[in-house]
């Protein structure tokens, strides 16, 4: 379990590395399975809404904080 968390944990920090590349500092939206809603949070993402079932999954939307109060990309994981 440990090892698939740190593979998430960097794969999570090459695709914020990769939006921030794309698009600077402009905050992002994901629709995330509502059981990685702690997961996605220490990315800085807050839930936007509330639960909603998408193809019998829950998931919840979720919108990045700015930028400068967020955990930097490199000590969230």
């Amino acid at each position: 379990a440990l090892l698939q968390q740190n593979l998430m944990a960097q794969q999570m920090q090459q695709a914020m590395m990769a939006v921030r590349d794309l698009y600077g500092d402009r905050p992002c939206a994901l629709a995330a399975q509502a059981q990685l809603e702690r997961f996605y949070e220490r990315y800085g993402f807050r839930r936007a809404g509330p639960d909603y079932d998408w193809d019998g999954i829950p998931h919840v939307d979720m919108v990045e904080e700015p930028f400068v109060e967020r955990t930097p990309i490199s000590e969230a994981g």
